[in-house]
């Protein structure tokens, strides 16, 4: 006895045919993608302060609590001048917890060129953290914005979250505050984005009619002649100018030398170099301290 829901295949076609009903359901092509449903289109939402030990991870506490009802928004946090695996300020920790919101599995994690290019939106803490993320990304400037401008209970043009560390629970808390305002301005605002629902693709370069060419001045001792000839590399390959003041072997060298000559240079040239200071860097990080976010604040 024939079956009363009696189906036809068409070889030629992934369709199939109810005989008796005339239903047929929606085509399938042959990677098994259907035309009539669309990926939901994520959010990659990034929040940066300087360290990533104390703002950038309670805006990430607070803001993933916020949207935990949205799939389409995933979110993270890193610092402009940090490293790998810092737990978050026990201050942090502790202000936010009173909320609900538990932070203390959150470490560290420094800005990377695949954290920047996979962000769709990038809110900053100061403008000095914009300034430095537009300086060495450029062609991420359009989706990088400042964590207050979209708090509407802003009355003044300072729109800086001040960092609490070393200033007491009492900062912290303050700073909590002021994260928790900002929030619900930046998720009207995310709702009402569309148009950049995907990551932007990053350029190999970061000369561009809106970004001007940076000259970068390279110094290291005998101990950072491997890693700085790595870094030159990769800053000639993205398009800037580098000036390398060496050392140029991994032989022992004196290099307060080679310090005074990039010092000098940079006092003779200007803002056109950027520096790139790796010994001070990697004693900062040694000690475990903050590395400077601002280095031509840090140079005075």
């Amino acid at each position: 006895m024939q079956s009363r829901f009696r189906k036809q295949f068409d070889p030629e076609d992934t369709r199939i045919s109810d005989l008796e009903h005339g239903w047929t359901p929606p085509r399938v092509d042959l990677t098994g993608r259907c035309p009539y449903f669309a990926p939901p289109l994520v959010k990659h939402i990034l929040f940066v302060c300087t360290g990533n030990i104390c703002r950038s991870p309670m805006a990430e506490g607070l803001f993933r609590a916020a949207v935990k009802d949205k799939p389409d928004i995933e979110v993270s946090s890193a610092g402009v001048a940090t490293g790998y695996g810092q737990p978050p300020s026990a201050h942090a920790v502790e202000v936010l917890r009173s909320w609900g919101v538990d932070i203390g599995g959150l470490r560290s994690q420094p800005l990377t060129d695949d954290l920047v290019e996979d962000a769709t939106h990038i809110f900053v803490m100061t403008r000095g953290h914009k300034e430095a993320i537009e300086m060495y990304f450029p062609e991420a400037s359009e989706k990088i914005y400042l964590f207050r401008q979209f708090d509407d209970s802003v009355r003044s043009n300072n729109l800086d979250v001040p960092d609490p560390i070393g200033l007491g629970l009492h900062a912290y808390l303050e700073c909590r505050d002021t994260l928790k305002r900002g929030i619900p301005g930046i998720i009207r605002f995310l709702d009402q984005s569309k148009s950049m629902s995907q990551p932007q693709p990053s350029t190999s370069t970061p000369a561009s009619t809106s970004a001007r060419t940076l000259r970068i001045a390279l110094g290291a001792d005998h101990g950072g002649f491997e890693l700085k000839k790595a870094i030159h590399a990769h800053l000639t390959k993205k398009g800037y100018i580098v000036t390398d003041f060496g050392v140029n072997s991994a032989e022992s060298a004196d290099y307060p030398d080679y310090a005074g000559r990039r010092g000098q240079a940079r006092a003779r040239r200007g803002k056109r170099f950027w520096r790139a200071r790796l010994q001070e860097r990697h004693r900062h990080e040694h000690r475990g301290e903050s590395f400077p976010a601002h280095p031509r604040r840090a140079d005075r």
